[in-house]
C-alpha cells in the first residue's frame, strides 16, 4: 500500500532530482548539425566541473569555435594505478523537425505519462542521456577509494564524423589512427602552431589521457519488446565496417528522341537493382551468422520455447528477419541520390551517378569491395558507356571479444536485473568507439537503459524520449559497474 502511494505521489509531481534537471537542461542547448555546435554544451559541462571540484578542461582544434570537446578527470586514489577508464558520449545530435513531434523536440521538458515521467527532446537518448548517466556516476564515485583513474569526454563531432571530434581525440591526445587503416580527413593533419599549442596543453594536464584501457560507450540499448517479458542487453563490441563512395557511368548522351540502347541512366538504375538483389539474396538469408551475433541468438534461444529453439538452432538469422531488421545480420548496400549530369527535357544525360554506402561484416579492403561493385554494374555496359568507382571514406570491421575481467564485470551487474539477457552484439552503425578499436584499444558499446521498441524508434526519429526511471536506472547501473572496475 505504501509503495503504491509512493509511486502515486511520484506521478504528481515533475521529477526534481539532480539528474532530471540536468539532462534538461543539457537538451535544451541545442547541438544539432549544421546550425549548431557543442560550445555552449561545453560550457556547461564546465561549470558542472568547477561546481563538483572535478578537473576539467575544453579543447578545439576548429578555427569556428563551434565544435567544442570536453574532458573531466577523477584521478585515482592509489599510488600506483591501474590503466584509466574512459566514460565517452558524443554531445552533438541529429536535427529534428518540430512540427512531426508530440512536444517541443528542444524545451526539455519532463511529460507525464501513463506509467512514468517521460523527458522528449532530440539527444535524450542518444547520447545526452547516457552523458548525464556517465556524469552522475562519476560523481558518486568521487566518494570511494578508485584504483584506476576515470576520463569524462564530451567530443562534439559523432553524428557527422566530424574529423575535429572524437577522431582528433584519439590521434592527437591517446595514440595515432594507422592511416593504413582509413582515410583521414585532411582537416586532421592541417596542424596550425595554435593547434599544437592546443594538444600540448590537454596532453601536459592529462598525461595519462594515453594509457587509457578501455571505452565506454554507446551502440546498443537494453530492449524489452522482441523477448518481453525478458529484456535483451546486447553489449557491442564489435562494429561492422563501412565504405563509402560512389559509382559514375560515363558516355552516350544526346537527343532524347535519338537514345543509344544503353543508356548511363538505365546502367546505373540496373546495377542499383542488383545492390538490392543482393541484400535480399536468399543466399543471404541462410548464411551463417558472425560470432558474436550467433552466440546472441544461441542465447536467446535458451528462453524460448522448445519450437522456436529448434527454429533458431536450424534457421538463426530467423530472429532478424522476423524482425524486420535484416540489415543487422548481414553486409548490408545503401544507395542515395541518384544524379545525372542533364536537368533538361528530351536530353539524355551522359552521365549518371550514385552515392553508396555499404556496411559490412569481415575483413574487406577497399579495392575488394570496388571490385564487388564493377562485377555487379559491369554485366549491364555496352560500348561506349565507361564505368568509374572512387572509394571516398573506409573504416575497416573491427572487433573486441566479449571476454575478460572488464567484459565479466558489465555482464554479472546487469545480470542482476531480473529478466534480463546481457549478450554480445555488433553495431550496425558506426560510434566513436571505431577510432579506438582501430589502435588496439577496447570498447564496450551499450547505453544503460531499458527501452521499448518505439522509444529505441526515437532515436534519430521523431518524439525521442526518456523516461525518468530508466534515466534512474541507468545511473545505478553505471555506477555498480564502474565500482566493481576501479575498486
Amino acid at each position: 500500500m505504501i509503495q503504491s502511494l509512493v509511486f502515486v505521489l511520484a506521478l504528481v509531481a515533475a521529477p526534481e532530482d539532480y539528474a532530471s534537471k540536468l539532462l534538461s537542461e543539457y537538451i535544451k542547448i541545442r547541438t544539432d548539425h549544421p546550425e549548431h555546435g557543442t560550445d555552449e554544451a561545453a560550457a556547461m559541462w564546465m561549470r558542472e566541473a568547477k561546481t563538483a571540484g572535478i578537473e576539467a578542461t575544453t579543447w578545439s582544434l576548429d578555427p569556428s569555435g563551434k565544435c567544442v570537446n570536453f574532458i573531466a578527470y577523477l584521478p585515482a586514489t592509489l599510488v600506483s594505478p591501474g590503466d584509466p577508464v574512459l566514460l565517452l558520449h558524443h554531445g552533438d545530435t541529429v536535427p529534428a523537425v518540430e512540427s512531426e513531434w508530440a512536444y517541443p523536440p528542444y524545451d526539455g521538458k519532463w511529460i507525464q505519462a501513463k506509467q512514468d515521467w517521460e523527458l522528449y527532446g532530440r539527444g535524450a537518448i542518444d547520447d545526452k542521456g547516457h552523458g548525464v548517466a556517465h556524469w552522475m556516476a562519476m560523481l558518486r564515485l568521487k566518494e570511494v577509494t578508485r584504483s584506476r583513474d576515470l576520463f569524462f569526454v564530451m567530443n562534439c563531432g559523432e553524428e557527422v564524423s566530424d574529423p575535429l571530434g572524437a577522431q582528433a581525440f584519439v590521434h592527437f591526445l591517446v595514440r595515432p589512427i594507422p592511416e593504413s587503416t582509413y582515410f583521414l580527413q585532411s582537416a586532421v593533419h592541417d596542424l596550425t602552431s595554435l593547434d599544437k599549442m592546443e594538444i600540448s596543453k590537454v596532453l601536459q594536464k592529462f598525461p595519462r589521457l594515453p594509457k587509457i584501457a578501455f571505452v565506454w560507450n554507446e551502440g546498443s540499448f537494453g530492449g524489452t519488446t522482441p523477448l518481453a517479458p525478458y529484456t535483451l542487453a546486447p553489449i557491442a563490441t564489435a562494429q561492422k565496417g563501412v565504405w563509402l563512395g560512389g559509382v559514375t557511368i560515363e558516355g552516350a548522351g544526346g537527343h532524347g528522341a535519338l537514345a543509344s540502347s544503353a543508356t548511363p541512366l538505365e546502367v546505373l538504375i540496373a546495377g542499383l537493382n542488383d545492390l538490392y538483389k543482393q541484400n535480399h539474396s536468399m543466399k543471404s538469408k541462410f548464411r551463417a551468422l558472425h560470432s558474436e551475433l550467433a552466440e546472441m541468438v544461441s542465447s536467446i534461444a535458451s528462453i524460448r520455447p522448445i519450437w522456436e529453439r529448434i527454429i533458431l538452432m536450424i534457421w538463426p538469422r530467423a530472429f532478424f528477419e522476423i524482425q524486420g531488421m535484416q540489415s543487422m545480420a548481414t553486409s548490408w548496400w545503401n544507395p542515395s541520390i541518384p544524379q545525372t549530369n542533364s536537368k533538361l527535357p528530351n536530353v539524355v544525360a551522359s552521365s549518371a551517378s550514385a552515392r553508396i554506402e555499404y556496411r559490412f561484416l569481415g575483413e574487406k579492403t577497399p579495392k575488394e569491395i570496388e571490385g564487388d561493385l564493377r562485377k555487379i554494374f559491369s554485366p549491364f555496359l555496352k560500348k561506349p558507356l565507361e564505368l568509374r568507382v572512387e572509394t571516398t571514406a573506409y573504416v575497416p570491421f573491427r572487433r573486441d571479444f566479449f571476454e575478460g575481467r572488464d567484459a565479466d564485470v558489465f555482464k554479472a551487474e546487469i545480470s542482476k536485473y531480473p529478466k534480463v539477457l546481457v549478450t554480445p552484439f555488433i553495431t550496425p552503425g558506426i560510434t566513436d568507439s571505431r577510432y579506438f578499436r582501430m589502435t588496439g584499444i577496447r570498447a564496450f558499446d551499450f547505453a544503460p537503459f531499458f527501452l521499448t521498441s518505439s522509444e529505441i524508434a526515437g532515436m534519430h526519429g521523431k518524439n525521442e524520449r526518456m523516461p525518468h526511471q530508466e534515466l534512474i536506472r541507468g545511473i545505478d547501473i553505471e555506477f555498480s559497474i564502474l565500482q566493481k572496475l576501479i575498486q
